[in-house]
C-alpha cells in the first residue's frame, strides 16, 4: 500500500504550463484526499483516490476524482466575499479483472493518457466541447 504523498501536476496553460501541488489532506473510509492550497480553503482544488475490491467478482476498482473550483468575489452589503463561481469535475474509474496483468493495466493507463494529450479529444472534444459528426 503506497504512502499518501504530495503530487505535482501540470496544467495546460500556455505558453508555460503551471505546476499545481496537491498535498495530502487525509484518508477517510478508504478515500485519500489531496488538496492544492490556494489560501482560501473554499477554493482549494481537490483530488480524491480510492481502491477497493468487489468480493463477488474479484474485480479491483480504482477511482480518481478531481474537483476544481473557479473562485470570484461577490459584494454583499459593501463587503467582498470569496465565492465559488463554478466547478469543473473529472471522474476516472478503472475496473481491473482479478487476472489482469501489470502490463495490461499499464497499457490501459497509457491509452487514457494519450486520449487526453493527443488527437481530436485533446482540444476539440475536451477543451472546445465539440460534438462528434
Amino acid at each position: 500500500m503506497p504512502n499518501l504523498i504530495g503530487m505535482v501536476l501540470k496544467d495546460r496553460a500556455t505558453p508555460t504550463p503551471i505546476d499545481h501541488t496537491f498535498n495530502p489532506y487525509g484518508v477517510e473510509n478508504g478515500v485519500a484526499t489531496l488538496v492544492e492550497n490556494t489560501g482560501v480553503p473554499l477554493g482549494n482544488p481537490r483530488l480524491t483516490m480510492s481502491q477497493n475490491r468487489n468480493n463477488n467478482t474479484g474485480r479491483h476498482k480504482t477511482i480518481c476524482k478531481f474537483a476544481i473550483p473557479v473562485m470570484g468575489q461577490v459584494v454583499v452589503n459593501g463587503v467582498a466575499q470569496d465565492t465559488i463561481l463554478r466547478m469543473a469535475y473529472a471522474d476516472l474509474t478503472f475496473n481491473w479483472d482479478v487476472s489482469s496483468t501489470a502490463l495490461e493495466r499499464k497499457r490501459l493507463i497509457q491509452h487514457i493518457a494519450d486520449l487526453c494529450t493527443s488527437g481530436p479529444t485533446k482540444d476539440s472534444i475536451l477543451v472546445d466541447l465539440e460534438g462528434f459528426w
